[in-house]
């Protein structure tokens, strides 16, 4: 498992825009179904009844959209500069994705208010080392919040449901390489399900309120928890190997019972082990900016 350390990331520049509709399977949902169901984000547990146990299936992720489909919906938006500890300065992005909720005018199609890194640089209370800043940049995709990723790395699927749930997952050149994440918003139901794979208290509670849960997943987890929030929020930190990939590495995050907005969210990364380190930085930057 990565070792990661504790650093922080000036909140005022994390954008996390939930929406607070109920959940609904528009056509839309349809078709990205297999982006979501594939990243482990449970769509159809919004309403009680559906109590019942399931073995997690960890699997390499896969498109489901066209080339041309991404190039549509996804625009890269060069937002300036990001700066973080020691004068260290990134380029940063915005990139773009369906607007759920859209009433087909065009203007409004793609989700793309983003945070302007000029004139100022967007600063970050965060360390990166010199060869570390020359191999990443900094991404923002409404929904999931600002991330860091290789700067290289330019394939990419990601979508929103309009409960606000959203996942993505973004490529190396080769296809060997990925990292994905996804958030459930204000969904309890999708909340706790997917929760219930990593926290004992999301399982119970989805079992007390007949919310799907995971007893289990197909591969062995290595699972570290981090000590709870003063607000009661849980992190734990796991490893998992799939047969003929990368090791996996992430970070995942349930806020619990007590808060507002029930939420889980969460970042996966499957890199070359000899870019181990690289892996890290991008997984401690999403555990304290998120």
């Amino acid at each position: 498992m990565l070792n990661l350390k504790q650093d922080t990331c000036d909140p005022a520049f994390f954008i996390r825009k939930t929406n607070a509709m109920s959940l609904q399977l528009s056509g839309y949902i349809y078709r990205m179904r297999f982006l979501f169901v594939g990243l482990g984000l449970v769509l159809g547990v919004s309403t009680t009844g559906f109590a019942d146990d399931h073995i997690y299936q960890f699997a390499f992720p896969k498109l489901h959209s066209s080339a041309a489909e991404r190039a549509r919906i996804h625009q890269w938006i060069a937002l300036g500069n990001a700066r973080f500890k020691g004068n260290i300065f990134i380029p940063a992005y915005g990139i773009s994705i369906e607007n759920p909720v859209s009433d087909g005018i065009k203007e409004d199609a793609l989700l793309k208010d983003f945070t302007s890194c000029q004139p100022k640089a967007c600063n970050f209370n965060f360390t990166l080392n010199a060869a570390q800043a020359q191999q990443l940049a900094l991404y923002q995709v409404e929904g999931l919040g600002w991330f860091l990723a290789p700067r290289h790395w330019n394939t990419i699927e990601a979508s929103m449901g309009p409960s606000g749930i959203a996942a993505l997952v973004m490529f190396s050149p080769d296809g060997k390489q990925y990292l994905s994440m996804d958030d459930s918003s204000a969904c309890v139901g999708c909340a706790l399900s997917s929760a219930s794979l990593f926290f004992k208290a999301a399982q119970q509670e989805a079992k007390k309120n007949e919310f799907w849960f995971y007893r289990g997943s197909n591969v062995p987890v290595k699972t570290v928890h981090l000590k709870t929030a003063p607000d009661g929020g849980q992190t734990a930190l796991y490893h998992y190997q799939l047969v003929s990939h990368y090791p996996s590495d992430g970070v995942a995050k349930f806020t619990g019972m007590q808060a507002d907005i029930v939420n889980f969210r969460r970042m996966t990364v499957s890199l070359n082990p000899k870019d181990k380190a690289l892996a890290q930085v991008m997984l401690n930057f999403y555990l304290f900016s998120h």
